[in-house]
């Protein structure tokens, strides 16, 4: 029976992407661009943690579809993962790491790294919710832990644009370049050097914005 529900949510996840697919691209007409236009052709050629501004709860489709070639795996949160066996397996397969919002939850950074070493990237949202005023809240350290621990670069992308299905503007996608992070000033707890980087890429992710607003 388990391997039944494995299977159907095999399909039915490759069924979702393929959906996802069609849905983003005809819906919302996604302008993808990059901060250096070179880095369009080349790409990224190693695993690297993206993070992305969060003004809505589509981003998370629409980001893991523009950069579908980076094998994006993403957090979801696990309790909404849960309320059904079919989402589960949807989510899952498709590329879904479960996380517990409401506690202590270390299981993330141990499968986010492992499913990075298989050469696959990450996507983390560091504002941990949807922006409430319209404006970009503060990072939390969690994507530069992550990258730190995978010894990976943290690539910053935003998403500008409203959510109007097949209408208004189009969504505009700017992807940033591969930063590392800096490293901790002498005498500055591991907590504080964290921060402080969440803090700078959030200022990174700012401009990036600007840049996103002046393309017309």
């Amino acid at each position: 029976m388990k391997r039944l529900e494995n299977f159907l949510g095999k399909i039915a996840g490759l069924l979702f992407r393929a959906f996802c697919v069609i849905f983003v691209y005809i819906g919302f007409r996604p302008k993808v661009i990059y901060a250096n236009p070179e880095r369009k052709k080349k790409g990224f050629d190693k695993p690297v943690v993206f993070t992305c501004n969060h003004v809505s709860h589509k981003d998370g489709l629409v980001i893991a579809t523009v950069l579908w070639k980076y094998r994006i795996h993403i957090l979801s949160a696990k309790d909404q993962m849960e309320k059904s066996k079919l989402y589960y397996h949807v989510l899952s397969n498709n590329r879904a790491i479960p996380v517990n919002r409401f506690g202590l939850d270390t299981g993330w950074i141990k499968e986010s790294i492992r499913v990075m070493k298989e050469g696959n990237s990450m996507i983390i949202f560091p504002e941990g919710h949807t922006s409430k005023t319209g404006q970009m809240d503060r990072f939390r350290p969690g994507f530069a832990l992550l990258a730190t621990m995978a010894g990976s670069e943290v690539v910053p992308a935003v998403i500008d644009g409203n959510y109007k299905f097949l209408f208004g503007r189009r969504l505009r996608v700017v992807i940033g370049e591969p930063e590392a992070l800096r490293p901790a000033q002498q005498g500055q707890r591991s907590s504080e050097h964290l921060q402080a980087e969440a803090d700078r890429f959030r200022e990174i992710s700012e401009g990036l914005l600007e840049l996103a607003r002046q393309k017309k």
